[in-house]
């Protein structure tokens, strides 16, 4: 999903006019984008609710290919169960992991 500024769009859209070189299709234009307009305004809007959570440490054994066996430290976000290095948001959900 990918939020954006309805409102900007919006402003854009009613900067848009119709190609003078092709005039036939200008009513068609006009059409579309009285029809595009009407979308974006009557799209649903999304109210962000951020959830918190923690980074959950994990440890990993390893094999490189050789005898030798590395141990990694990856944390598992507590809300997606995904992993990802230490940071104060979960990538994957977005979660608040700076603590409650």
């Amino acid at each position: 999903m990918r939020l954006i500024d309805a409102d900007a769009l919006q402003e854009r859209l009613k900067k848009k006019k119709p190609d003078p070189a092709a005039p036939r299709y200008a009513k068609e234009f006009n059409d579309a984008l009285l029809r595009f307009k009407s979308m974006v305004h009557s799209a649903p809007t999304i109210e962000l609710e951020r959830k918190n959570g923690v980074w959950i440490p994990q440890n990993y054994n390893k094999t490189n290919g050789m005898a030798s066996t590395a141990v990694y430290y990856y944390p598992k976000c507590s809300v997606c169960g995904q992993y990802a290095n230490y940071t104060n948001f979960c990538p994957n959900c977005g979660a608040d992991m700076r603590g409650n």
